[in-house]
């Protein structure tokens, strides 16, 4: 499939989610922060579409490169390839948050998940530099994760299994502090895997197309889920 079909499929299924997106926003108010995050993504998308050849050659530079192992013993092969580039994309999306923390009602939420973006980018950065080993790696979105958790205020209520509920007799169990724990193993988790997944880029590709959709259904769902709990 060429860059043109994948332009279609894309606007194809990008137009009938924009609309559900924005009837949804309307519906709880939160039109302002809808459109301000679309535009942020263009923005965010654009610079670092054109940072990112306008600095690799001080990655290079700064002896931060690697070489295509699978090119070994080829002209290929030699060619240096710039490391770290994360740091491009990372440091564009916290430009973004900084600019849709205006127009959010909750400043501590967005506070905190600036210390946690910060905090990943640095330590990943610094994973980079150090070749850290997995023993220490494994606990790194723990750091990071830490002023969300410190700063949580929502639910901590979750679902018990259908099959279970005539025996249990609740449909939402609170669990406290064992929600932050859970939130905890579960960033520890997803990082690690989707880190492990860098090494197939076919499995990369396909899980950077799931994951916008999984966080899109979870944010437009969850008050109409646990409405029909109650």
């Amino acid at each position: 499939m060429g860059l043109r079909s994948y332009f279609i499929v894309s606007v194809s299924l990008l137009v009938p989610t924009l609309t559900y997106v924005f009837y949804e926003a309307d519906k709880v108010g939160f039109r302002k922060e809808i459109t301000a995050s679309m535009v942020l993504c263009v923005f965010g998308f654009l610079g670092t579409v054109l940072a990112i050849p306008r600095m690799t050659h001080l990655f290079v530079k700064a002896d931060i490169f690697g070489f295509d192992i699978n090119k070994r013993g080829t002209p290929g092969g030699e060619i240096k390839i710039p490391e770290s580039l994360g740091l491009i994309s990372a440091t564009m999306y916290l430009v973004c948050l900084c600019f849709l923390h205006l127009v959010h009602e909750q400043p501590v939420l967005y506070t905190a998940a600036l210390s946690s973006v910060t905090l990943m980018t640095l330590l990943g950065f610094a994973d980079d530099m150090l070749d850290l080993k997995w023993r220490y790696k494994l606990f790194l979105p723990l750091i990071a994760c830490l002023p969300l958790l410190v700063n949580y205020t929502g639910s901590t209520s979750v679902m018990i299994p259908r099959p279970l509920r005539d025996y249990v007799g609740l449909n939402l169990v609170n669990i406290g502090y064992l929600y932050h724990l859970y939130m905890a193993l579960m960033s520890i988790f997803c990082t690690n895997a989707i880190n492990i997944y860098a090494g197939g880029h076919c499995l990369r590709k396909k899980s950077d197309r799931k994951k916008p959709t999984t966080l899109l259904n979870h944010a437009t769902e969850p008050d109409r889920r646990l409405c029909q709990c109650h």
